[in-house]
């Protein structure tokens, strides 16, 4: 009995349904991306922004309003954690703020000494019993936490998504139910609530901006 061409058989058997699943594959994350950059293209012109793609971002949105510039774009996830949609306030902080939320990584961050400022807290209870607030300057940072406008929009946004301060910049991020696996990055843009991502976009130029008052 030849055994080698059972092998052969069995070898070509499995490349085309490599291929085949593939090919696939390939389509499905194609008609995704797609879908993805029509509904930011809607949303894009809602907001008045530009549309744009980059290799690792895919599809984003850029624009700026009342002097705050803003990118939108969405992070792929992996099997420990759904994709996410970003609001990245990309212009510098007029200094350095950092605010996380209270845990193991801002505990050892402040051991060591990680980041940059003087680790302060800002005098509004409800923000300094959640979070870990840095700063190098810390005279403004507390005057501008304990601005009622301030923390009153901190707080609307915290309430919907986790707001982070990462020194030089701020960002919004919001968490995407999405199909488990590796298609997940192709159906998450149709979990996008676009009325909420305006809401706290709207939100987080305000917050940014009164930071530059």
């Amino acid at each position: 009995m030849e055994v080698e061409p059972i092998y052969a058989i069995a070898g070509a058997a499995l490349a085309l349904a490599l291929t085949t699943g593939g090919t696939i594959a390939y389509f499905i994350v194609k008609a995704g991306r797609e879908r993805q950059r029509e509904l930011f293209e809607k949303f894009a012109h809602r907001l008045g922004a530009e549309i744009g793609t980059s290799l690792f971002e895919g599809v984003y949105l850029k624009g700026r309003e009342d002097g705050i510039g803003y990118r939108i774009f969405i992070v792929a996830g992996n099997q420990y954690s759904p994709p996410d949609l970003r609001i990245e306030f990309g212009d510098r902080l007029p200094y350095i703020l950092t605010i996380q939320e209270k845990g193991l990584n801002s505990r050892l961050e402040n051991a060591v000494g990680f980041g940059r400022g003087e680790t302060i807290e800002s005098g509004v209870e409800e923000m300094d019993e959640k979070f870990s607030i840095r700063t190098s300057d810390p005279e403004r940072a507390k005057r501008y936490l304990t601005n009622p406008e301030v923390s009153g929009a901190f707080s609307r946004i915290s309430r919907k998504a986790p707001i982070r301060f990462r020194g030089d910049y701020a960002e919004i991020i919001i968490p995407l139910d999405s199909k488990k696996g590796s298609m997940q990055m192709v159906h998450a843009s149709e979990n996008i609530d676009f009325d909420e991502v305006e809401y706290l976009l709207r939100e987080g130029i305000s917050l940014l901006g009164k930071m530059r008052e």
